[in-house]
């Protein structure tokens, strides 16, 4: 009917005029939106800047705290680098007392069985004292040869002193034969061959004077080999003796109120010998151990002097990146505020979603357009 084709127009004539209306809100939108569009590359860079310094100051404080790390590490390390030391620090006089004491143990061996040392003196000692025995037999041998000679010669001495009248008549009676008498060299008598029959008879066994003089000159010559041999004896005893005091003199210091007796016995000086042998070893090893803690020393002090400079340098690093991670903090703090103020003036939050309501409204002018039409 007419009056259901009037509704109708009515209805399309007051939605035409929705549309047109519409079409109007949508020509100011379009183009003021458009208009905010460089503003969402700046709020873009802001959140760039944004997450260019969060990313930096989160580099920044993982170096920091790795820094602090070593930092805490190198300290520690020093600490135990500064105790060792102090446990070392006399290891150069340890050393220097080390090498002393290997010395005089060196010096004692060399004392000991060197050339012309202790071992040698007694060997030569005990030689000599060989030599001296026998030479002290020799001369035990020489006095009863000599005490025999003197017997022998005394015996017929006081054999001869005793036939010494009988001596006399036999020449009185041997003058008194060849020349009728004699005179007595004793008294001067003039004796005949009347007188014979009171002289002295000679006793059997009486010797002649040149027996006695070379049973005297045997003597005497048997005497003088003893006494040589007697001198010979006590210039060697003499001499060992001085030598055995200077010995002993020479051993003081290795074995203190040691006696002739004790050192030159068996297995004596065998075993000092090797007792300094096992000194020289032990002192030989503990002179290597302080050489070795020497060289650690001196390498703990060179790594303690490198740890000490990479300690100021970790130090200078750590300032930096405290330094860097507070720039990056600021300038974070700053995009992000410069971000929340231009969002503020923004009717979308991002240049895609304003993209995207641009198209839809466009479309929509565009459909409403043409229906107006």
């Amino acid at each position: 009917s007419i009056e259901a084709m009037l509704s109708e127009a009515r209805k399309a004539t007051a939605g035409d005029a929705d549309a047109i209306k519409r079409v109007d809100e949508l020509k100011k939108d379009i183009p003021s939106l458009k208009e905010q569009m460089p503003r969402y590359e700046e709020l873009k860079d802001h959140t760039n800047a944004m997450d260019q310094a969060e990313k930096a100051e989160k580099t920044a404080r993982a170096n920091l705290e790795n820094a602090e790390k070593q930092q805490s590490e190198l300290k520690n390390e020093l600490e135990a680098i500064s105790k060792r030391l102090e446990e070392l620090k006399d290891i150069d006089h340890q050393i220097e007392e080390l090498v002393k004491a290997d010395e005089t143990v060196r010096s004692k061996q060399e004392t000991l069985t060197g050339k012309d040392g202790i071992r040698e003196t007694v060997q030569s000692i005990q030689t000599d004292e060989s030599t001296l025995q026998r030479e002290t037999e020799r001369l035990t041998e020489l006095t009863g040869k000599a005490a025999e000679a003197e017997a022998a010669h005394h015996d017929l001495y006081q054999k001869f002193i005793a036939g010494q009248a009988g001596l006399l008549a036999d020449n009185l009676r041997k003058d008194i034969e060849s020349r009728g008498k004699a005179n007595c060299p004793v008294c001067g008598v003039v004796h005949t061959k009347a007188n014979e029959e009171h002289f002295a008879v000679m006793p059997e066994g009486t010797p002649v004077e040149t027996k006695v003089r070379s049973a005297e000159a045997a003597f005497k010559m048997a005497e003088e080999e003893r006494k040589r041999q007697e001198t010979l004896v006590q210039e060697k005893s003499k001499d060992l003796e001085s030598r055995k005091n200077g010995l002993l003199r020479k051993a003081y210091p290795l074995f203190p109120e040691c006696t002739w007796e004790q050192i030159s016995e068996d297995g004596f000086l065998q075993e000092k010998e090797q007792d300094l042998k096992e000194q020289s070893r032990a002192a030989g090893s503990a002179l290597e151990e302080a050489r070795k803690l020497q060289e650690e020393r001196n390498k703990l002090i060179k790594k303690q002097d490198d740890s000490q400079k990479a300690l100021k340098e970790l130090g200078s690093k750590i300032d930096e990146l405290n330094n860097e991670a507070g720039r990056q903090h600021s300038a974070f703090t700053a995009a992000e505020s410069a971000a929340t103020v231009l969002k503020k003036t923004l009717k979308l939050n991002s240049a895609e979603a304003a993209q995207d309501q641009i198209k839809r409204w466009t479309d929509e002018q565009t459909e409403l357009q043409a229906r107006i039409s």
